[in-house]
């Protein structure tokens, strides 16, 4: 009996790669009509966005592969790397076939079949001795079977013996009981299966250890169990009758050594070092730390990059684009600048921070939509990019692609991180200005008429923080409480009804505030235990209390303590946390991996975003988020179409990765 493995004859089509390039003629449109539209929670007025200007609009759900298929003829993308393909030795076949993006695959050939040559496609069948010759070389998984004639006088009864017998001798695969007299014949015995019996005079022999019966005939000579090759590990063990059987590794697993008893899992290289050897299925993966002034921020990372230099001090998120205050009070910006919103005189978008021109005190940021303002230490503001609804509060509607300053607008604290069309400054004496879109009443000052310059909100002092979401606004005030303002279908200014309301109103039952953060149409407050409160739309699981129910009162946010900082975006459905750890969670909608935990996935609750620590400030845009951390370096995750990551690419990241300063 036979047993042939042959490999599949079904080989790979050249992959034709077409890219779509999409969305290359969206910085020619207008920042009034290319604005976002999420239908979720009731977020989107008639006629209105969340997300603003001509740069909105939603983040493509996946990145263009930049490794499969570009790899040269020979090599596969492993992660990232382009490695030369796995060679099949000989007494092995190509299980399955190699391409750009997966490696080749081997198996050892079965008993009673060989390859002599690398990359063979199947095992050919061990040549056949017929009766009448005997085999003079033993098959093996290298090497074909040789046969020789028997001498005169000898014979073999059956194929592929070992030895020719007398004329007279008991047959192969029968073993002598008597022996032959001169009167009688000798008595034969059949031998029964997992036993070698060569005829003649020979003992009945057993298979050895590691060989078996592979033919069902004890005539010919017990073969070597099949060898399971680097790359397979032995699923049964052979016996005198069975075979040894084998299994190819699965995804990241290997084996490097011939019948191993199983796969190992791939080593994970850690952050703070690189992958020096990539992994196939017949070899580990390797590891070598970062050398001096290089890092690495994720696992399995295939390079170092230089460490970003300390000195970012803030971090600002507006809808698809970031900026970074420096110790020395200058400002760089990156990502999006389809209405100049990044400041240095173009609106072309940028994939790395650029200066902004002329500022160099920068003390506080306002991010909107399309929009930028920044407060100086000399307590002026200056404000550019979109300016359609006067969100740049200079008396006009034309755009600045230059820091332009807010007239009349002196003794500046801090700014609010800007809505979608309007901005606030908290002044030191405790009240407030607003400027911009008011057709909610956002601006609070009990009308819903548009400023185009700064406007005091009456009846409103002792103010700490103010903050801005898409089309509405929230103060803090000094004895711990919490007023908001404008739009309110989602109960998003927390008074328990969803009717908007054009002067500030205090939300009801909460007290011991210190801190609050707003995203498009949900509030969050920080208490003085560390846990945090959240109200509004919550469809996208914003509120992080378990559910996707809207709430117009505040509500806890679950599982979370040592709270230190809170971060929505103006056009967001997301939110994050900064811990007293150092460390940052998630909660909310995820399909651009604005979570930063490595999935796609929507979390109601909030999530720990891994590999992430020393943590000193978070900020959060429309579909993406960032850290600064101990030293002044940032990290970001999530979308990336317009660069807003800042690592160079316009690849969007599930997990952070390092701002190039």
């Amino acid at each position: 009996m036979r047993t042939v493995r042959v490999a599949s004859a079904a080989w790979p089509i050249s992959a034709i790669t077409i890219t779509l390039l999409l969305g290359a003629c969206a910085d020619d449109i207008a920042s009034s009509s290319n604005d976002t539209n999420d239908t979720s929670d009731a977020s989107i007025p008639s006629g209105e966005d969340a997300g603003g200007s001509a740069d909105g609009g939603a983040e493509p759900d996946a990145d263009v592969d930049s490794g499969g298929g570009t790899c040269a003829q020979g090599t596969w993308n492993n992660a990232g790397s382009c490695v030369a393909w796995s060679t099949c030795a000989p007494g092995s076949y190509v299980e399955s076939p190699p391409s750009a993006t997966a490696d080749r695959t081997c198996a050892g050939c079965e008993s009673g079949t060989f390859s002599t040559t690398a990359n063979a496609e199947s095992c050919a069948s061990w040549r056949t001795c017929a009766p009448g010759s005997h085999t003079s070389t033993p098959g093996s998984a290298v090497a074909d079977r040789q046969c020789a004639p028997c001498d005169e006088g000898t014979y073999t009864s059956s194929p592929n013996q070992s030895t020719c017998l007398a004329s007279n001798a008991c047959a192969a695969g029968t073993v002598q009981t008597v022996p032959g007299t001169a009167t009688s014949p000798s008595v034969c015995a059949a031998c029964e299966a997992g036993t070698h019996c060569a005829g003649g005079t020979s003992p009945k022999e057993a298979c050895a250890s590691g060989t078996w019966d592979h033919d069902g005939s004890s005539a010919t000579a017990c073969a070597p169990w099949t060898e399971c090759v680097p790359g397979q590990a032995v699923t049964a063990d052979g016996s005198a009758t069975t075979n040894r059987t084998c299994a190819a590794c699965a995804g990241g697993t290997f084996s490097a050594s011939s019948n191993a008893p199983s796969c190992q899992t791939w080593t994970t290289c850690m952050p703070g070092t690189y992958v020096s050897v990539t992994s196939t299925v017949s070899r580990d993966r390797e590891c070598t730390t970062c050398p001096a002034g290089e890092t690495s921020t994720t696992t399995n990372a295939p390079s170092c990059a230089a460490e970003p230099p300390a000195g970012a001090t803030a971090l600002g998120a507006g809808y698809s684009h970031t900026c970074a205050r420096f110790v020395d009070g200058s400002l760089r910006c990156w990502g999006s600048n389809l209405d100049g919103q990044l400041g240095d005189g173009t609106t072309t978008r940028k994939l790395t921070p650029t200066t902004v021109a002329g500022l160099s005190t920068v003390a506080s940021l306002a991010m909107g939509n399309g929009h930028t303002c920044a407060s100086l230490t000399d307590g002026s503001v200056s404000c550019w990019g979109d300016n359609l609804f006067s969100q740049l509060g200079d008396g006009t509607t034309a755009s600045k692609r230059t820091p332009t300053a807010v007239p009349g607008l002196s003794g500046v604290a801090a700014l609010s991180p800007a809505g979608v069309y309007h901005t606030c400054a908290l002044l030191d004496d405790g009240t407030l200005r607003c400027w911009g879109r008011n057709n909610f009443g956002q601006l609070g000052d009990g009308t819903t008429a548009t400023k185009s310059t700064p406007t005091a909100v009456p009846g409103l002092s002792g103010v700490t923080e103010v903050v801005a979401g898409a089309y509405h606004t929230c103060a803090l005030i000094n004895d711990g409480t919490v007023r908001c303002w404008g739009w309110n279908v989602n109960g998003q200014l927390g008074d328990g009804t969803t009717t908007n309301k054009t002067t500030p109103t205090a939300v009801p039952g909460l007290s011991g505030v210190t801190h609050i953060a707003v995203g498009a149409n949900h509030t969050c407050a920080r208490l003085t235990d560390g846990t945090a409160r959240c109200w509004g739309a919550n469809t996208s699981a914003q509120l992080g209390d378990g559910t996707t129910t809207n709430k117009s009162s505040p509500t806890v946010v679950s599982d979370l303590a040592g709270v230190v900082r809170l971060a929505g975006a103006a056009g967001g459905y997301h939110t994050c946390a900064q811990l007293a750890d150092g460390t940052v969670r998630c909660w909310g909608t995820n399909a651009s991996g604005e979570l930063g935990n490595g999935t796609t996935t929507t979390r109601t609750t909030p999530t720990l975003v891994p590999d992430l620590s020393g943590v000193t400030g978070i900020v959060a845009g429309a579909s993406f988020s960032c850290a600064l951390v101990s030293g002044g370096a940032a990290r970001c995750w999530g979308a990336n179409g317009n660069g807003q990551l800042g690592d160079g690419t316009t690849t969007r990241s599930l997990t952070p990765v390092v701002v190039s300063w």
